[in-house]
């Protein structure tokens, strides 16, 4: 009984670790994403002044 006990909470932490994981890659990959094109857009508006 404490084995399956103890083998669920594992299971359960595991998987709980997993998402915050994937959850926190996403959204780093997401403020990534959003700081590259600002970026590329300033240094784009060096490189071809709009006037």
């Amino acid at each position: 009984m404490s084995m399956e006990l103890a083998g669920f909470l594992f299971g359960s932490l595991m998987v709980g670790g997993l998402a915050y994981a994937y959850i926190s890659h996403e959204r780093w990959k997401t403020i990534r994403a959003v700081y590259a094109r600002d970026g590329d857009r300033r240094r784009n508006a060096l490189i071809w002044p709009s006037r």
